[in-house]
């Protein structure tokens, strides 16, 4: 289902497009597929083409995340730290940058290490946290 969600998304097959990919996607969902709940939630952002609708896309950016999508927990924990769609919340947005950084997330990790390094979205600087989110496991270097 994923597979030919993504065909039907990319406009490879004449007549089937975003509408068709979601119907796809949320059948996979239903089913405990995190990839196809991320699909769901950046489709619903609009990000790719879709219809817009922020409940849709938030509700399935959180069961992705919940169901261990790293990706989907990098950008949850973005619009925490900015309020961006979800009332602002940083210790939740940085506890689910950690989670995805984890998780080998590079932009969950790039993330961190510029907010830690510059200070971003009202958390001051924190060099010792930027080093360590740089390289966080000095032992596999």
């Amino acid at each position: 289902m994923i597979l030919l969600g993504a065909i039907y998304e990319s406009g490879a097959v004449p007549g089937c497009g975003m509408d068709q990919a979601n119907e796809l996607y949320l059948k996979a969902a239903e089913l405990g597929d995190r990839q196809a709940m991320w699909h769901l939630g950046v489709n619903h952002l609009a990000s790719k083409g879709g219809s817009t609708d922020h409940t849709k896309a938030l509700h399935w950016l959180h069961e992705a995340s919940d169901a261990g999508h790293a990706m989907a927990g990098w950008a949850l924990g973005k619009m925490y730290l900015s309020g961006k769609l979800v009332e602002q919340d940083r210790e939740r947005g940085l506890d689910l940058l950690k989670q995805s950084a984890g998780s080998d997330c590079s932009e969950a990790v790039n993330t961190l290490v510029e907010i830690y390094r510059e200070g971003r979205y009202g958390i001051s600087p924190d060099p010792e946290q930027a080093a360590y989110w740089e390289n966080p496991d000095p032992v596999a270097s």
